[in-house]
């Protein structure tokens, strides 16, 4: 019976996992990225030492036990794109390590009246229509917190869109093209 904490293993590099990663995503595998990682416990390891070695990808949110499975940790970012870079520095680092559940909201639904300025495009990692309410239109950011500030900015005339199966439907408006009054699904 020893009493040995291991430390957990260190990630690579920060350049090795730099931000154009989230440029290299497909478009695939952005719209399967989501900001939580489930990740299998390594046995000595406490959570404080897990959650500094994930935190060299980016901010991270919280780290935590996945209720039901003392085995597994849930390590929740801010930015998708940090959860991304840690997945593909990690993944096999780790006996278990998938992208789990979004966790907050990064989906901001508006009326198609309500412009998006500049400032928040380098924040936006993706514009939808199709799917949405007639005349409204989405717009998807790749950290909450980025969301949460751009709603707050907008208003009433921004909500959150959390509902899992209406961000499943969404599909990206082609760069440049505005929808035609009524081309939008539901």
């Amino acid at each position: 019976g020893s009493s040995r904490v291991e430390r957990a293993r260190p990630p690579p590099p920060r350049a090795a996992c730099a931000q154009p990663l989230a440029w290299r995503l497909s478009p695939r595998a952005m719209a399967r990225a989501t900001n939580t990682l489930l990740v299998a416990m390594p046995p000595g390891v406490e959570l404080h030492a897990l959650r500094a070695v994930f935190e060299r990808f980016g901010g991270v949110r919280g780290v935590g036990a996945v209720p039901g499975d003392p085995e597994q940790v849930q390590v929740t970012f801010y930015d998708i794109r940090a959860a991304a870079c840690a997945l593909e520095a990690l993944g096999s680092t780790y006996k278990r390590c998938v992208h789990g559940p979004q966790d907050g909201a990064r989906t901001v639904q508006l009326a198609g009246a309500v412009p998006v300025k500049a400032d928040y495009l380098p924040a936006i990692s993706g514009i939808f229509y199709q799917g949405v309410m007639d005349g409204n239109y989405v717009v998807e950011f790749f950290d909450t917190r980025d969301a949460a500030q751009f709603q707050q900015d907008v208003g009433d005339d921004a909500q959150f869109v959390t509902d899992k199966e209406v961000v499943a439907r969404l599909r990206p408006l082609p760069p440049g093209a505005r929808p035609a009054p009524g081309e939008a699904d539901e």
